[in-house]
C-alpha cells in the first residue's frame, strides 16, 4: 500500500454535525479523492465509487518506454502555498523546478524555420503579457458573453502585428489559454479568464517526480475506492441514499488501495 496522506489545514473541518452512517463519493478523481481522504481520517465510513479503471481523473501518469509520463496535469502551479505542494512534501515525494520557459525554443512548420529562445522570447512572451495587461478593456468593449477566441482575435487585430508574427502570436496566446483550462479558447469565458485565486510563486511551478501518480496514490491510500462502478442516478430517501446496486459483471470486492492496481 501506498503512503497515506492527512492534511491537518484548518479549513478542513474535522467536526460532524448530527449523525453519519457512510457517505458515497462518486469520482475518484483528485476532488473526489481528498475528500474521501478527509472523511476516512474523520473516523466516516466512505466508499468510493469510480466509473473508469483507474483513480486520478484528469491526473494520469503512464510508463513510456521506462519513463513516466503525465498524460492529463503535470505541473504543481505556483507552488508556494498551494496544498497539492504541501501534499508531496508530507508524503516524500521530491519535486524539481519545470518551467520550460527560459530555454524554450521552437519550429513553425508553416515555414520551416527553427525559432530560438530569444525569438519566442521577444514574442510570445510580449504578446501574452500584452494580452494580459488589455484583459479589462477587452471584456468591457465584447461585453459578458464574449468568449477567450473572440479577445483573441480583439487583441491582435489591433496588434499591427501582420503575416507570420500575426500567425504565431494567434497560436501562441491559444495555446497558453487552451492549456490551462483543458479546453477550445471558443468555448471559454473572455468574461472570467484567469481570475482564479492564486498561490505564490511560478506559474510553472513544481514537476513531482514519477509523475502525479504518487500524490494521487498517497490520497487514495487505504480508501474503500471501487474501480468500473458507475453512478447513473443518486437516489435520496427520508434516510439518506441506499446502498448502489452493482453493475451486473461480477469483481472482488476491494478492501484498499495499492499503486499495484492501476499501473499502465
Amino acid at each position: 500500500m501506498g503512503t497515506t496522506f492527512h492534511d491537518p489545514d484548518p479549513e478542513i473541518p474535522n467536526g460532524l454535525v448530527g449523525p453519519v452512517d457512510r457517505v458515497l463519493v462518486v469520482g475518484a478523481g483528485i476532488a473526489g479523492l481528498t475528500v474521501a481522504n478527509a472523511l476516512a481520517h474523520a473516523g466516516v465510513v466512505c466508499v468510493v465509487l469510480e466509473a473508469r479503471e483507474r483513480i486520478g481523473g484528469r491526473l494520469q501518469t503512464v510508463d513510456l518506454v521506462g519513463t513516466p509520463v503525465d498524460l492529463g496535469g503535470s505541473w504543481v502551479h505556483h507552488p508556494v502555498g498551494n496544498p497539492v505542494r504541501r501534499l508531496a512534501d508530507g508524503v516524500g515525494i521530491p519535486c524539481r523546478p519545470g518551467d520550460p520557459l527560459p530555454t524554450l525554443s521552437a519550429f513553425d512548420c508553416a515555414t520551416g524555420q527553427r525559432l530560438s529562445h530569444a525569438e519566442v522570447e521577444a514574442g510570445l512572451e510580449a504578446e501574452l503579457a500584452g494580452f494580459t495587461d488589455a484583459l479589462g478593456g477587452l471584456r468591457a468593449t465584447l461585453g459578458p458573453t464574449a468568449s477567450a477566441a473572440e479577445g483573441i482575435d480583439a487583441h491582435l487585430a489591433a496588434s499591427g502585428l501582420t503575416a507570420d508574427a500575426l500567425r504565431r502570436a494567434r497560436q501562441g496566446l491559444r495555446a497558453s489559454v487552451e492549456a490551462d483550462a483543458a479546453g477550445a479558447a471558443e468555448h471559454q469565458s473572455l468574461e472570467w479568464l484567469w481570475t482564479q485565486a492564486e498561490y505564490g510563486g511560478e506559474l510553472f511551478g513544481d514537476l513531482p517526480d514519477g509523475g502525479y501518480s504518487g500524490v494521487v496514490d498517497a490520497l487514495a491510500a487505504g480508501l474503500d475506492v471501487r474501480l468500473d462502478w458507475p453512478a447513473a442516478r443518486v437516489a435520496a430517501t427520508g434516510d439518506g441514499c441506499p446502498s448502489p446496486r452493482p453493475p451486473v459483471r461480477p469483481r472482488p470486492e476491494p478492501t484498499s488501495w495499492s499503486r499495484r492496481r492501476w499501473a499502465p
